[in-house]
């Protein structure tokens, strides 16, 4: 972009040829710019598998890539345009994942402003990611597994922690070790010892794969438990419940007061209606507790308090 710069103002400014500046420009913003921008892609199109939607975002790319190649070479201005077209790229992204949206990532293209921070912020973000989305596979797997996504999550905090590039060393490692242990492509494998990530291949690690699919079936079996648990223990409480129901009928049918008291044994009372003696039995109830309005053999009014509309108690109702 600087000799892009001087060849602009070269040319308004009437210095040098003419055609020699306007080709410098057209040289370093376009050509130039769309050859690195295409091998780059190109590349990552060469190592990955033909897709016709991954051809088309490969244009995006090559786009995009040149776009802030331009604005970034332009100094502060242009690295603040560059940000906030790419902070509305990732937002729209996000908006079409609909629910399953994460617009943290919206907000680490703010912080890409700022080269260092926004390094940091993703490291970060990576860091309780990668133990969000495999805290089982963390600790299904051992802590000396060099396959265990936990070393990955340690190094990126103490990168972004400390400025220690630890988690260099431990991509580093899992590189090789995936360029040697998976079954993969020989271009795949070189691109590895390259440098390229693994989730840029589309490259999955076959040992933590066989621990999530062990995972998956050890729910299952629980899964398949509990549902038999459950399905027993509905069964014995309709047995209980039809046992009730068994010895319900079996109290109306002798006529006794089917009424269980506190200690368990059954009333003694010959049943007076739907199987309750008149002690027992289920009367309308009011709001408001009255005197019994029954007025005894002595003259006298019954001192029982009741409920009942009736305005007898349950001796007398």
């Amino acid at each position: 972009m600087r000799l892009t710069k001087k060849a602009y103002l070269d040319l308004i400014n009437g210095r040098g040829d003419a055609k020699t500046n306007v080709g410098k420009i057209i040289y370093y913003m376009g050509v130039q710019n769309l050859i690195f921008s295409g091998l780059q892609v190109a590349l990552g199109a060469m190592i990955g598998d033909d897709d016709e939607e991954k051809d088309a975002k490969a244009y995006e790319r090559v786009a995009n890539s040149m776009v802030d190649s331009v604005l970034g070479g332009l100094g502060f201005g242009g690295n603040a345009v560059a940000t906030l077209k790419n902070m509305i790229l990732e937002y729209n992204k996000q908006e079409k994942k609909g629910w399953n949206a994460d617009h943290t990532y919206t907000i680490l293209k703010f912080f890409s402003f700022s080269p260092t921070i926004g390094s940091k912020g993703r490291k970060l973000y990576s860091a309780i990611q990668t133990q969000k989305y495999n805290e089982e596979v963390i600790k299904e797997m051992g802590l000396l597994d060099i396959d265990n996504p936990r070393h990955s999550v340690i190094a990126n905090l103490v990168s972004a922690l400390t400025n220690i590039p630890l988690d260099r060393l431990v991509k580093k490692i899992d590189n090789v070790d995936a360029a040697i242990t998976e079954d993969i492509t020989a271009l795949q494998r070189f691109a590895l010892l390259m440098g390229w990530n693994t989730w840029d291949l589309d490259v999955d690690d076959s040992d933590v794969v066989a621990v999530e699919d062990e995972i998956k079936k050890k729910k299952e079996v629980e899964k398949k438990e509990k549902k038999k648990i459950k399905k027993e223990e509905k069964k014995k409480e309709k047995e209980v419940e039809n046992k009730a129901k068994e010895e319900e009928n079996k109290k109306k049918e002798d006529g006794g007061c089917i009424a269980i008291g506190k200690s368990g044994a059954r009333c003694k009372k010959e049943a007076e209606a739907n199987g309750y003696c008149t002690i027992h039995a289920k009367v309308e109830q009011g709001t408001k507790e009255v005197r019994c309005k029954k007025i005894k053999s002595d003259k006298k009014r019954c001192g029982m308090m009741t409920k009942a509309k009736s305005g007898y108690c349950y001796y007398h109702d």
